[in-house]
């Protein structure tokens, strides 16, 4: 072990992994889109050793991947190719400290994992509302980073307002597809939650992770499909999304007739001008094009074209500020 990971190793108690067969999960995102290099994996066990390691980093000036459950779709949580970064893994974070059910809340640490939450929860004769596809594996850390929305977020809201809920009294829907059984209930999310696994198995997809006020939904889904399908040919919508607060998935695959290999790197050609149709038509709309999965490396050059440069300035600032190393996950969100 060379003297910097000797007394990173020194640093902490957690565990630290070194060996391309330990480290080779945390490298590579969950579309396998991206694959990176790290220094180590570091995986403290409490917060004191989050603390010490950060603290390492910055003495040694090494660049620091903060990772949950590394669910993302952005590439937000992988390390770049230089192999000089840690990749902070917070899986090993995972005690549920307290439930307190007169009081309706849980507190967690941020390795727990959201359907340890759930499971927790429901154990003490409470729900904890936040459901997403991947639950079994994405952390409560992430979900709140991200202020996740989900499945339920039309009657719960999302990871940051879980206390307000919305609803079906307030006449915001005109039709809706209830379950009568759990049988039922459990076929209808199954639906919803493969979406992601069934175009992954597909093969090439084009994710749009976008955020558009709720009144301009219906509008923006019939405008910007005809504008695709009139410029491009071959190309197939699989939209869904979170109704209640406005996060669209708008996401395309290939047309039935052109799936497999022979047509992928046509498919992948048309990225840059989707993103720009799409994205024109989410801002033309007074959206964002970033919702919950975060900018990553996907949309950070995306996201420059559409700020004014007096914001740009001023998130360059604040990270100056904050992270004058740019030691805290550099070149994601801001280069």
């Amino acid at each position: 072990m060379n003297p910097l990971l000797t007394s990173l190793r020194e640093a902490f108690a957690g565990r630290l992994l070194l060996e391309a067969t330990d480290t080779a999960a945390f490298l590579t995102d969950w579309r396998h889109k991206w694959t990176g290099q790290a220094l180590a994996v570091a995986q403290p066990d409490t917060p004191t050793d989050v603390a010490a390691v950060l603290r390492w980093c910055h003495t040694h000036q090494v660049p620091v991947v903060p990772q949950g459950g590394n669910t993302g779709l952005s590439g937000g949580a992988t390390p770049d190719a230089s192999g000089q970064a840690l990749v902070l893994s917070l899986t090993r974070l995972k005690r549920v400290r307290a439930i307190d059910p007169i009081n309706n809340t849980i507190t967690v640490d941020a390795g727990v994992t959201l359907l340890q939450v759930q499971e927790a929860a429901q154990q003490a004769g409470r729900l904890f509302p936040l459901g997403l596809a991947a639950e079994g594996s994405c952390t409560i850390g992430g979900n709140l980073a991200t202020n996740a929305g989900g499945v339920q977020v039309l009657r719960y809201g999302n990871a940051r307002e879980l206390c307000l809920g919305l609803a079906m009294e307030r006449d915001w829907l005109s039709d809706a597809a209830l379950s009568s059984s759990l049988s039922q209930c459990q076929a209808l999310w199954a639906l919803r939650e493969d979406i992601s696994e069934a175009q992954g198995a597909e093969g090439t997809t084009i994710k749009h992770d976008i955020a558009l006020p709720i009144s301009r939904i219906a509008d923006f889904i019939e405008h910007t499909s005809a504008a695709i399908h009139a410029r491009f040919d071959g190309v197939r919508l699989v939209v869904f999304g979170h109704l209640g607060d406005g996060n669209l998935h708008f996401n395309l695959s290939p047309a039935t007739d052109r799936l497999g290999p022979d047509h992928s790197a046509a498919f992948v050609a048309l990225e840059a001008p989707l993103n720009r149709l799409v994205h024109d038509a989410v801002v033309a709309c007074g959206g964002s094009i970033s919702a919950e999965h975060g900018l990553g490396v996907l949309r950070r050059d995306e996201s420059a074209r559409y700020k004014a440069p007096v914001e740009l300035a001023l998130m360059r600032a604040i990270k100056q500020a904050l992270d004058p190393l740019n030691l805290m996950n550099p070149g994601k969100t801001l280069t």
